[in-house]
């Protein structure tokens, strides 16, 4: 297994909703070392398939909110330092 995969999208099992089938599709980041002593995954609604009676399909995405959550407080993290370092640097010339 290589230690970067790409993102693979895995169907759950069909749900039926009324007239409706609606199949759960997750995306799946796994991460493994070469020595296999770290192995870490992200799981994530990715979106859902649905069936429709008279033959037609649909797909309809989920948004991530908590991975942009996160990338918004990993960005305040590297940020707000920086501007503190800048705010001391300008006062002590």
């Amino acid at each position: 297994m290589t230690p970067f995969p790409a993102p693979e999208n895995r169907l759950g099992s069909p749900i039926r909703a009324g007239k409706y089938q609606i199949i759960p599709i997750e995306r799946r980041w796994q991460v493994q070392s070469p020595g296999k002593r770290f192995f870490a995954f992200w799981r994530s609604p990715a979106s859902v398939l649905v069936l429709y009676p008279e033959g037609g399909e649909e797909i309809i995405e989920i948004p991530d909110l908590t991975r942009r959550a996160q990338i918004a407080i990993w960005g305040l993290a590297l940020l707000i330092p920086a501007l503190v370092w800048l705010l001391r640097r300008s006062r002590a010339r």
